[in-house]
């Protein structure tokens, strides 16, 4: 089954310039997640069922609260070489030219939650299951 994705942003400087952009997203499978990333912990979560098939299209990661205490990364944390991203606001990585930003063909993501109390993520995968 498709489905659209459609986004709409605005972004203002005060007393200054305006960028706003729309557009959709078309992908044959969503899969989303919402769970509890229970405090100093790490979860790992299933992206795309089989990597070998299908390109993510669209990623979206928002916690339920802002905190420099969760990060995000797309290879297990423990690893030293393994590059890890803070999660102190929303991810919103939309079509071909964003999602090159992820290594190709993520399997899984983890998230780290070093915090003291148990936090909420919500991600939103749209993929392309054509290979």
């Amino acid at each position: 089954m498709a489905w659209t994705a459609s986004w709409y942003f605005e972004l203002a400087v005060v007393g200054g310039q305006k960028l706003s952009a729309r557009g959709e997203e078309r992908s044959e499978v969503f899969v989303a997640f919402n769970g509890e990333i229970a405090k100093a912990s790490v979860k790992s979560v299933d992206l795309l069922p089989d990597p070998a098939t299908g390109k993510v299209r669209l990623l979206v990661l928002k916690p339920s609260t802002t905190s420099d205490k969760v990060t995000f990364s797309f290879a297990d944390p423990a690893d030293s070489t393994t590059k890890v991203f803070d999660l102190k606001t929303p991810v919103v990585l939309i079509g071909a030219s964003a999602v090159e930003l992820l290594p190709a063909s993520p399997a899984k993501l983890w998230l780290k939650n070093a915090g003291s109390e148990a936090v909420v993520v919500e991600i939103l995968i749209g993929r392309d299951p054509a290979p």
